[in-house]
């Protein structure tokens, strides 16, 4: 799983931002969470991959890069929901 972490993230944000761009151009619905969530999500998975793949990694980072990740996409879902109402 640790190996593959890079591919996972790549695939999710390729999946969102495909999904998010034919549904704005084909079906003319907006869904920007979409681009910005796997975008968070793709960079966050691409830079544990990053520091899995040193010789030492750094568990404090790791859980640094969790811990802000989740935080942003607790914040991003929350002001997208609270301005939409």
């Amino acid at each position: 799983m640790k190996r593959k972490i890079g591919i996972i993230g790549f695939l999710i944000f390729f999946v969102g931002v495909t999904t998010a761009f034919i549904y704005k151009y084909f079906f003319q619905i907006e869904i920007e969470i979409l681009y910005e969530l796997s975008f968070l999500i793709g960079l966050t998975c691409f830079a544990i991959d990053w520091e899995y793949k040193k010789e030492n990694p750094s568990k404090k980072f790791i859980n640094l890069i969790l811990v802000v990740s989740s935080i942003a996409t607790i914040l991003l879902l929350y002001l997208y929901i609270w301005l939409k109402i």
